[in-house]
């Protein structure tokens, strides 16, 4: 099997990277807004009852769609790192500004990951 140059090893890296951040938006979407059934959120003038009985009714969707996002939120992450590798290669940009791009990116993914595992647990714990 022939080795491919250094450069194209690079770009080939590059386009999984953004083509991860297209990944990453429509697997979160599907997993967060069609199958959680969590956009909109329940109505806070409901009772615990309520709000239970809609995560009986939708349990299975909910921990699935929860579950995607789970899997789904590190492609985030790749897709950062393409960006912060682009900002290297611009010689007008800080090189700091490309560290700070791949260092808050990867923090991102908390904000995607976090919410998401607070819900599966809620899902799995009908009974409190």
């Amino acid at each position: 099997m022939p080795t491919l140059p250094v450069h194209d090893v690079h770009r080939t890296t590059l386009r999984w990277c953004n083509g991860s951040g297209v990944a990453f938006l429509l697997l979160w979407l599907i997993g967060f807004v069609f199958f959680a059934h969590v956009v909109p959120p329940p109505s806070p003038n409901e009772s615990a009852e309520q709000i239970t009985e809609f995560y009986r009714q939708h349990t299975a969707g909910i921990r699935f769609g929860l579950m995607l996002t789970l899997f789904a939120s590190p492609l985030y992450a790749s897709w950062s790192a393409a960006l912060a590798a682009q900002m290297k290669r611009v010689r007008a940009a800080h090189p700091v500004l490309a560290d700070l791009q791949l260092l808050l990116g990867g923090l991102t993914v908390l904000v995607f990951m976090i919410p998401a595992l607070l819900l599966e647990i809620a899902a799995f714990r009908l009974e409190r």
